[in-house]
Parts: C-alpha cells; sequence; structure tokens
C-alpha cells in the first residue's frame, strides 16, 4: 500500500539492544540547543533491547518507514534489559527505563543520531521500571516500576528546565504493595504513567495490571503525589496495561493484556475522574480466536478515529473505528502475520512501527503505513532485523 501524500518531517528512531559504549563522546555543546526544524526525510530512531544491554540509534526514512539497523548511528551500553525511552520534546535528551538494575540512565543524542550518556543513572526505589512520562512544564520525570520482587510503584525526579536533565533527588516516591481480594493478597504490577489529555494537567493515571484498575492520582507543584483511589476496569483480572485518551479529553481506551480486550472509560478533564463505562469493553481478537494471547500496547490515532492495540500471540495488530463521538468502539480489521508485537509507536497518522520479537531473541523493526479513511494498517516491505526490540522512539528533528 503506497502511504498517502503528506509533507514530510525528519525522524529519529531510538533502539536499545549488548555492551558497546559510544567510542569518541561528542563535546556536550553538541546536545545543547532544542531540536531545528527539517525538510530532509531521514532521521533517527532509538530501539531498546530486551535480552541485551543496549540502546542503538538508527537512519529512519519517513518517506517509506525503512529503517536502516545495517548500520547503527550510535551505541550506548545501559545495562541488561532496557525497556522503554522517553523524548523530551525540547532537548535532545532521552531517559531510558532499566529493567536489571532498576534505574533510570539520562542519555544525549545528536542530529547525527550519536549518542552518550549525560548524568549517572538514578535508583526507581521499586524493582523492574517499564515506563516513564514527563509532567506538566517538563519540570518532573515520572517513572512506573513494574515490581517484579518488590513493590511496584511510581518514582518521581525534578528536571532542570535549562538542561532536560534529572537535576535532583526523588521528591517522592509510591508504593503500592498488596491489595486484599477474596481470592487472597493481589500483588500490584504499575505498567503506565499517563498525565491527563489536557495541557498542563497534573492529574496522574497508572495501569495496574496486578490489581486490576486504573490509579488515579495528582502530583503537586513540588513534585509530591497525592493518590485519589483506583477505578476498576474490565472483567477480574483483566490485567490493564497500557491506556490513551481520545483528542477531546473526553474518553481513554485501556489495553486490558490478560483478557486481550480494550475497556472505554469516561474521563472529566476538570476533576480529573475516569469512570469505567458498562458495556463498552471489546475483544482484541476476530471472533472464534482459541489461541493463547494476551494485549500489549495502545495507539489512539491523533485525529482520534483510530484506536490500535497489539497482540502478542494472535501476533497481530486490532484497528478499531471509534464511533459515538469517542464512548464506543468498532473492530474493523487485524494486521497480522507480525511476531510477538510488543510495542507500536505512532509516528503520524500515516505511519506506525512496530517492535517485533520472540523468545528466541528474533526480532526486527516493521512500519505499517495507515490508510487515512478505512485505518487500516499495512505493511511497507520495509522491515528490518535488529535485536530483541522491545521499545521503539521516533524523533522528529
Amino acid at each position: 500500500l503506497a502511504m498517502p501524500c503528506r509533507a514530510v518531517r525528519a525522524l529519529s528512531l531510538l533502539f536499545c539492544v549488548s555492551g558497546v559504549a559510544l567510542a569518541k563522546p561528542l563535546p556536550s555543546s553538541s546536545f545543547s540547543s532544542p531540536p531545528s526544524p527539517s525538510h530532509s526525510s531521514s532521521g533517527v530512531v532509538l530501539v531498546c533491547s530486551a535480552n541485551t544491554s543496549e540502546v542503538h540509534s538508527y537512519a529512519f526514512d519517513v518517506s517509506t518507514g525503512a529503517v536502516d539497523t545495517s548500520r547503527p548511528l550510535g551505541v550506548l551500553d545501559v545495562g541488561l534489559e532496557p525497556s522503554w525511552t522517553l523524548l523530551h520534546p525540547s532537548f535532545r535528551v532521552a531517559y531510558i527505563t532499566v529493567h536489571s538494575t532498576s534505574a533510570v540512565h539520562t542519555v544525549r543524542y545528536d542530529a547525527a543520531g550519536h549518542l552518550i550518556q549525560a548524568s549517572a543513572p538514578v535508583p526507581t526505589f521499586a524493582d523492574s521500571p517499564v515506563h516513564a512520562a514527563l509532567g506538566p512544564n517538563h519540570a518532573f520525570l515520572v517513572v512506573a516500576a513494574y515490581g517484579h520482587a518488590v513493590s511496584a510503584g511510581i518514582v518521581v525526579y525534578p528536571i532542570s528546565q535549562s538542561t532536560g536533565l534529572v537535576s535532583g533527588n526523588a521528591t517522592d516516591v509510591i508504593r503500592f504493595g498488596n491489595k486484599t481480594t477474596a481470592g487472597g493478597s493481589v500483588a500490584s504490577h504499575a505498567h503506565e504513567v499517563v498525565f491527563g489529555p489536557v495541557k498542563g494537567s497534573r492529574f496522574l493515571f497508572v495501569p495496574d495490571l496486578g490489581w486490576g484498575c486504573v490509579h488515579q492520582l495528582t502530583l503537586g507543584a513540588e513534585g509530591t503525589v497525592e493518590r485519589r483511589g483506583c477505578t476498576e476496569v474490565g472483567p477480574a483480572l483483566a490485567g490493564p496495561r497500557h491506556m490513551g485518551f481520545h483528542p477531546t479529553a473526553r474518553f481513554a481506551y485501556v489495553a486490558l493484556e490478560t483478557a486481550s480486550m480494550v475497556a472505554v472509560m469516561a474521563y472529566e478533564p476538570l476533576s480529573g475522574e475516569l469512570t469505567a463505562l458498562p458495556g463498552r469493553v471489546y475483544s482484541t481478537l476476530p471472533p472464534g480466536t482459541t489461541e493463547f494471547s494476551k494485549a500489549a500496547e495502545i495507539v489512539v490515532r491523533g485525529d482520534g478515529r483510530f484506536v490500535y492495540v497489539s497482540n502478542r500471540g494472535h501476533n497481530s495488530l486490532a484497528v478499531f473505528r471509534v464511533t459515538d463521538q469517542g464512548a464506543a468502539l468498532e473492530a474493523v480489521a487485524w494486521t497480522d502475520g507480525l511476531v510477538w508485537p510488543r510495542h507500536v509507536a505512532l509516528v503520524s497518522d500515516d505511519l506506525l512501527i512496530v517492535s517485533e520479537r520472540d523468545a528466541n531473541a528474533f526480532g526486527r523493526v516493521t512500519p505499517l503505513a495507515v490508510d487515512p479513511d478505512t485505518g487500516v494498517a499495512n505493511r511497507t516491505g520495509h522491515s528490518a532485523p535488529t535485536p530483541s526490540p522491545i521499545h521503539v522512539a521516533p524523533w522528529a528533528a
């Protein structure tokens, strides 16, 4: 499927994959200014690898979706199992969560894709960090920790307004602990941290795969967090994993990992309240599917017309049309033939990037062209091999 004609932006992609540091660090001045607009169709993508300790940066062609993995632009060792990369919107700074060390690394990169460790990694005070988000005015970094061996939770760090780097000790640490249910004690597994969709919102949401609910919190001006409860969503043990908001800021969509479902929740932007909508839960699998599968990433297209959910096991990407002004979903297609698609990055309304990897460390990054009218995501023919990619981060230069 040919990609629709549209203006092209330069992009960068960051990949996480083991053990080679940047041979010749660039001077700090190379990274000090915000990215500049560019009319080139090439950029960079950062990629994290599940089975290694590296972050890779590769050249990326926005017009075709092709990623050139034959020659990394930059390689940086951050510790075994880097799990997520978050790009600062104003500085060439990336925050990388690392499973094995329960730490966050701050990395600088330049327009050519070179990578350099910007500062010493900081601890998350909770086990297995998996996601990060920047708060209002990019003043704080909030990290979600899954909690394999230690209690799951979130940690908050101050961010320098002049450099984008972590600028001090943690301002707050929240551990969710265990929840007592009729079936016994259930451990929390915080899987993501998301701020409300209205600019400057201090309302914070954490899908909890263990508890089966979405934590609702508020981030204070000094970086402290107030807990406001946890709203159950979907059937019991459905496993809320990731979520995204409709651009009207009135609805949220939650991927339910263990149930292979997606749920619609109502959102009130003034109070920051999320409410589950009865009957608005949909399977991410085609009717009649019996094979083992679990949902992973969820992406809401920028215009709010379509929602995408990846299925690991069924190995597909479910495409949902948004109806009822955002309050309902309708499954319209499945892009199949993917391999354990863990993460999906929205490059533009016309282009997605999927990270594929299995238990044998097979991996590739696959661009999908999105039909502007039907929302269906089709292969571009430009899949590229890379070791066990777990997360991809596109950068618009």
